[in-house]
């Protein structure tokens, strides 16, 4: 059943879907556009209210951004639909891979191991998050 799901969603993130998630996740990448935590208070604008870290995947609209936070660096994926329901989870665990969460089995619901997932109703959404080296830095 799950290798059927999987294949049913792969129709929808085609090469242009992954063109438009890797130019986000370029741009999000790059160190002068983290969102920046300084423990106190936010020091950039909202990934959200910036269009530059938004991609409409289908009806999928997708929030990447890395934060840097005294903790160190997370990679976030912000997955939203317009219906009263939350994303397809198989849906979502594929559009999580295609902004570079690594771990998914691609056949189960199981999570990457050092993934956080979070449902948010209200904004018919689901968060991932997880650990993020930044090349030539230590988490």
């Amino acid at each position: 059943m799950s290798s059927i799901n999987v294949l049913r969603w792969a129709h929808v993130f085609d090469d242009q879907a992954r063109a438009k998630a890797r130019q986000i996740r370029e741009f999000a990448e790059q160190p002068e556009n983290w969102y920046l935590i300084d423990g106190k208070d936010r020091e950039s604008k909202t990934p959200g209210d910036d269009p530059r870290y938004v991609v409409h995947l289908n009806t999928y609209r997708c929030v990447f951004w890395i934060t840097k936070e005294l903790a160190g660096f997370h990679r976030h994926l912000s997955i939203s639909v317009p219906s009263s329901g939350l994303p397809h989870p198989y849906a979502a665990f594929m559009i999580a891979e295609l902004f570079g969460f690594e771990g998914w089995d691609g056949k189960t619901l199981e999570p990457g191991p050092d993934w956080l997932i979070q449902a948010n109703h209200a904004e018919h959404c689901v968060v991932f998050a997880c650990s993020y080296s930044p090349e030539g830095l230590s988490p």
